[in-house]
């Protein structure tokens, strides 16, 4: 199968990956293939259902804070210096998501500023075969040993999704976030990736 969430061994690897990064618990990034994408709204993507008890996933600030959830601070927030640094942490963790998005786009042109009237329930139904499609023929290329040359950073961050609005997290997602960022910003000073 050429699409398929990563089995608990693979987890396993990729979190001591994010450990050494500092994000003890996280469990996401991804490493030039696409083992998973979700077709709701990013508001309402639900991870509890895969991620255990203190798991969570690393995203951008157009996620919304939950308990499985933890995305970059936004501003006024991202002003402080410690949400700085974290959002830093955050970003040089993510960094291979958005490479991966990014060759996807370069490979295929036609995701890159899709074009496209969504004025009935079909006509998502046919972007989102689209995208499935084109993320299939890029982990079958890759699987096949095909290599494909990075672009320049620039080009591949071409857009961007655009920011949703903070949600009313509750205090125990605030709290979890906390933790999160006060353990990876502690574990960035004592190895000498920070202070910026």
């Amino acid at each position: 199968m050429y699409v398929q969430w990563p089995n608990r061994e693979r987890r396993a690897e990729i979190s001591e990956v994010l450990r050494m990064e500092g994000f003890e618990g996280a469990w996401a990034l991804s490493t030039g293939r696409l083992s998973h994408y979700s077709r709701g709204q990013v508001s309402t993507a639900r991870h509890s259902s895969i991620a255990r008890k203190g798991q969570y996933l690393l995203a951008d600030s157009a996620y919304e804070l939950t308990n499985t959830v933890i995305p970059s601070y936004k501003s006024p927030a991202s002003n402080s210096s410690i949400n700085t640094e974290f959002n830093y942490c955050v970003a040089k963790a993510r960094v291979r998501n958005e490479h991966t998005i990014g060759i996807l786009k370069a490979r295929w042109s036609s995701l890159q500023e899709m074009r496209l009237h969504l004025y009935l329930r079909g006509h998502m139904q046919e972007l989102v075969a689209w995208l499935y499609s084109c993320i299939i023929l890029h982990n079958m290329l890759a699987q096949l040993g095909d290599q494909w040359q990075e672009l320049d950073s620039e080009d591949q961050n071409r857009g961007g999704v655009d920011s949703i609005p903070e949600g009313q997290a509750g205090a125990s997602e605030v709290a979890f976030r906390e933790r999160v960022k006060n353990a990876c910003v502690t574990y960035n000073h004592n190895i000498g990736v920070l202070p910026l």
